[in-house]
């Protein structure tokens, strides 16, 4: 994939969350235009399964880790971070809500430390009960 001005626009790219809901979702869309994609996920809330149609693209990696602990080190630097990990689940909040806080706030600091030694660009998204 080249841009306008002639350079290589695809990009590796880390989606914390990409097993999940609209994790599952971005990850094909970023496969279907040609980037390298690595997902980052605990399957806590997320179905293994949501990426079974992707398994076989080239450009997959999965990674089966909570973010919480912190991004782990065979990840290789990316150029743009997905954080999308943030359980939207009422029956997680009801259950277990200082997971759920640990996630938000341990795994977005986790996540905007690598993106500062990466020099990557970030987007967050969460819940709306955060």
């Amino acid at each position: 994939m080249t841009a306008s001005n002639g350079v290589d626009a695809r990009h590796r790219i880390l989606v914390t969350g990409g097993a999940g809901f609209l994790g599952s979702r971005l990850v094909a869309v970023l496969l279907g235009q040609g980037h390298s994609v690595i997902v980052l996920d605990n399957h806590w809330t997320s179905l293994q399964s949501s990426l079974k149609d992707l398994a076989d693209d080239p450009g997959l990696t999965i990674v089966q880790a909570d973010v919480t602990g912190g991004i782990p080190i065979e990840i290789e630097p990316c150029d743009q971070i997905y954080h999308l990990a943030c359980p939207a689940s009422p029956v997680h909040f009801a259950t277990d809500p200082l997971k759920i806080l640990d996630t938000c706030y341990l795994g977005t600091r986790n996540v905007l430390e690598k993106a500062r030694l990466w020099n990557a660009r970030v987007l967050l998204a969460s819940t709306s009960e955060m």
